[in-house]
């Protein structure tokens, strides 16, 4: 595999990733669950339980893990905003702050441990 294609992978893959991230942002995107931002929690957690879904069936650094992984995954998800809302958060409510990065850290390893169990029982090879 060359470079080049390695990089389209994983271009086509963000592509795909941030417009899913985009649609799905504008459909939840009025929802505030007692002035948490239901929008990224429900990005990172999905593709939280998608990244355990996929882990167990593909090795690194093949064409389904460069663009799942590294473009679709990285793109769906996102780090930066779930660090400028809780920052937003920290300074107009610390409560809702804190419950916003436990329901995101806990809900996102706990469905990654799903979906590495569903992952593993329904998808790796035997």
């Amino acid at each position: 595999m060359t470079r080049l294609f390695e990089t389209l992978l994983i271009a086509l893959g963000a592509f795909i990733g941030t417009i899913s991230r985009v649609g799905i942002s504008h459909l939840s995107e009025t929802f505030i669950y007692r002035g948490i931002p239901l929008a990224t929690l429900l990005l990172n957690i999905i593709g939280s339980f998608l990244l355990g879904l996929i882990l167990p069936i593909v090795t690194v650094y093949t064409v389904t893990y460069l663009f799942l992984v590294i473009g679709f995954l990285s793109s769906l998800t996102t780090f930066s905003t779930f660090v400028m809302e809780l920052d937003s958060l920290w300074y107009s409510n610390k409560r809702n702050a804190i419950r916003y990065t436990v329901l995101s850290l806990g809900l996102g390893l706990l469905l990654l441990a799903i979906g590495l169990s569903v992952g593993q029982a329904f998808f790796a090879p035997s």
